[in-house]
């Protein structure tokens, strides 16, 4: 038989049959580790009628070599199939486990370990250990967790801290290397009909919605009245019409202002050196109408000069200086303040502090 070294320490428990490897003839069970309440004493405690051995390979081991499952466990009011295990593995690699699947096969959608549910959740990972660990954690040369849900309204993968957690991470993501995604998400409905977003987020009152932090600090915030906050320039990646592919792209960086600001443009003329000129009824609809708009002005002709005559909530008048009558046409920019907008200027903020949550199977 091959020495499995997570086979030291594990427990099956199958339709009231308990088998504990590692607990050693009449013994007691190792000491536990210590645990936050009952219940993970009553999950872990072999019971009355277990079947004991000492032995540095599998207590119990089947092989089928048929297409059959080489175990199944059924229980009507309980778990199925329990594993428990007292030992530490050495590594995030070698991990000592209560239960461990190996997927073996190469198959393309072959899984070490698969939940399915017909009522709740497939699988449910908890953590009882104060000092931090995960309730379930995933390793692989591709996905170490996958979720996928044909359900209406539900989550492949759900994750919640507790209400009693602190400064922790309902999920938590590591890229190692220069090339790897910590946290990648995409919509694979190509026919581009879509209608629910790759991914969603919300905070409560006063939390950011994102944040994200460099080694020295926070570098950008969405918070929970959609405000995006950065430290960096704000670009855009354009085409143009030679050096440019779905790779490379020309960088033009956002202008920014000391108040929240609206712009609209356009171009109108004068007639007998007069202009009236409407706002669009969209732009008027999203400006503030109690805050002045500015209008910039740029002749495309000759003309003694221009001037802005008047200004109301739908319009404003241009006209002629010097009694002037020319009929040139113009350029304008309204430049208003947004309907809803904060009317500080230039106001301070302190970014929040982040503090990645460690784990001790990461390294630092």
């Amino acid at each position: 038989m091959v020495h499995n070294p997570f086979a030291a320490a594990r427990v099956l428990a199958t339709a009231g049959l308990l088998f504990c490897a590692g607990c050693g003839g009449s013994s007691p069970a190792p000491a536990q580790p210590a645990t936050s309440g009952a219940l993970f004493d009553s999950l872990t405690a072999p019971g009355p009628d277990a079947r004991q051995c000492n032995s540095p390979d599998n207590c119990l081991e089947w092989n089928n070599t048929g297409a059959g499952d080489g175990i199944v466990g059924r229980s009507r009011h309980d778990d199925g199939v329990r594993g428990i295990s007292y030992g530490v593995g050495p590594s995030m690699h070698d991990i000592s486990a209560g239960v461990q699947g190996v997927e073996a096969a190469p198959s393309t959608f072959g899984a070490g370990v698969v939940g399915r549910s017909q009522g709740s959740w497939g699988v449910v990972g908890e953590d009882y250990n104060p000092n931090g660990d995960a309730g379930v954690f995933g390793t692989a040369l591709e996905s170490g967790v996958w979720g996928r849900t044909n359900g209406e309204d539900f989550e492949g993968i759900f994750a919640d801290t507790g209400p009693g957690a602190k400064d922790g991470a309902a999920l938590y993501a590591l890229a190692h290397g220069n090339s790897g995604a910590a946290f990648f998400q995409q919509d694979e409905n190509r026919a581009g009909t879509a209608t629910v977003a790759a991914m969603t987020s919300t905070a409560n009152t006063g939390a950011p919605i994102y944040a994200g932090a460099n080694a020295y600090g926070s570098v950008f915030t969405v918070d929970d009245d959609g405000d995006l906050t950065v430290t960096g320039s704000v670009r855009t990646g354009n085409p143009c019409s030679r050096g440019c592919d779905a790779v490379h792209r020309s960088i033009a960086y956002a202008a920014t202002a000391p108040t929240p600001t609206l712009e609209d443009t356009g171009e109108s003329q004068l007639h007998s050196g007069e202009a009236n000129v409407r706002l669009d009824a969209d732009f008027a609809n999203a400006i503030d109408a109690r805050t002045q708009y500015i209008v910039l002005l740029t002749s495309e002709g000759e003309n003694q000069g221009l001037y802005v005559s008047s200004r109301t909530p739908s319009s404003f008048s241009v006209r002629e200086m010097h009694g002037g009558r020319s009929d040139c046409a113009f350029a304008y920019r309204i430049v208003a303040h947004p309907l809803g907008a904060s009317n500080a200027r230039l106001p301070r903020i302190a970014m929040p502090a982040i503090t990645p949550p460690r784990h001790p199977l990461l390294p630092e």
